[in-house]
């Protein structure tokens, strides 16, 4: 129980709640998120370790940035859950959907489609999407954009040809959704046959369970039960039970790894094939506060940015790839209650191990001659060639 989350999902930096739980992580020898001088920060609390994703605005371009889906203008505005309403924290709802059973609420959507700029936001969000539908936008966003492509791509300074069956975007396209099906296929054989690891609410329930003596016997491990953020959970909500944002819970599968992390690996990978991960986003954006509208981002701070850390023209497109990447695997199970902090980084980096071997294969069946070199999640280099 060492990354039990609590409900601390609403903001990313600033309020008391935010800096009380970067404190109380900080304390924890075993925490695996980023650090600034050894220390949890609230500007790094929810970002990923991966380069880059310390830089900007938390919520990536590729998830803000206005585009077009064929002919329709696409705003990138949703509908997003209201803040404050959660479930599952009494004993018979808990227990009813242990069961498979309804308890009978359904979630209660803000009364406007908004720009994502928080937690709940980000798990209304993963709670319906298509699970490569984010980095199929990311695609669209990047050729609105008219964003460079790799540099390694055969058609990049061609006169008389351009790219489409090969390179172009039905080439993209199809590629995405390619590689989902087989990370996917990869996170399954990893969820069943070798972690079987259970659900933060299975934990929150073995939690209340020990806390109120039913039915269990047990010496209370000393990190959880001492734990700052479940006791004020405790307070609020009047169980020990780990709140949540979807009536239902979880899904019925093994927490780790995360299908939309690895899903999300794979997919930022198949863009860097196609796109410079060196390249910049040029005129950053933020949403405001309301998640009415778009606003420049300009690298102060109070804008979600990490002051010391980059300018403005400072964000480019691998940054932005990992950052989307946990964005989504953890808006789907850290802002939605359903994973443990520790399932992400290690299904993003199965995505990548997916997505390689399938661009090793897929570029073999090219008639150009092709050598694309991308940057990995962990900073090293991987070359595809069939030279």
């Amino acid at each position: 129980h060492r990354d039990y989350n609590s409900s601390l999902r609403e903001t990313f930096s600033g309020g008391k709640l935010t800096k009380d739980a970067a404190a109380e992580l900080s304390t924890l020898p075993t925490y695996a998120g980023p650090k600034s001088a050894g220390k949890v920060t609230p500007e790094l609390l929810f970002r990923g370790a991966f380069e880059g994703e310390e830089f900007g605005p938390y919520v990536s371009q590729l998830l803000l940035t206005p585009t077009v889906f064929g002919a329709a203008p696409f705003d990138q505005r949703y509908f997003t859950y209201r803040p404050g309403v959660d479930y599952m924290t009494d004993l018979e709802s808990w227990f009813a959907v242990q069961k498979g059973m309804s308890t009978g609420y359904t979630n209660q959507k803000e009364n406007a489609p908004r720009i994502l700029r928080d937690g709940r936001g980000l798990a209304a969000w993963t709670h319906v999407d298509e699970l490569y539908q984010a980095y199929f936008t990311a695609y669209l966003v990047l050729e609105s954009l008219k964003f460079e492509t790799n540099l390694g791509n055969p058609y990049k300074n061609a006169m008389k040809q351009k790219a489409f069956g090969t390179f172009g975007g039905p080439n993209i396209a199809a590629v995405l959704g390619a590689v989902a099906k087989y990370a996917l296929n990869a996170v399954w054989y990893q969820k069943w046959v070798i972690h079987l690891r259970h659900r933060p609410e299975a934990g929150g329930g073995l939690v209340h369970l020990i806390e109120t003596g039913i039915g269990f016997d047990a010496t209370p491990d000393q990190i959880i039960f001492k734990s700052e953020a479940l006791k004020r959970s405790h307070n609020k909500y009047g169980s020990w039970l780990l709140s949540q944002p979807f009536p239902e819970g979880s899904p019925t599968h093994p927490a780790d790894p995360t299908g939309h992390g690895t899903v999300g690996g794979a997919c930022i990978t198949v863009l860097k094939f196609f796109y410079n991960g060196e390249a910049k986003f040029g005129s950053p954006v933020m949403p405001t506060s309301d998640g009415l509208a778009l606003a420049p981002w300009t690298g102060q701070p109070g804008t979600g940015a990490v002051p010391s850390m980059g300018g403005a023209n400072g964000l480019d497109l691998n940054g932005e790839l990992a950052k989307l990447a946990h964005n989504i695997t953890f808006g789907h199970g850290l802002h939605g209650g359903i994973h443990w902090r520790s399932d992400a980084d290690s299904s993003m980096l199965l995505g990548e191990a997916c997505a390689t071997s399938f661009l090793d294969d897929l570029v073999c069946t090219y008639a150009e001659p092709v050598t694309i070199t991308i940057k990995k999640l962990d900073g090293s280099t991987r070359k595809f060639t069939n030279v």
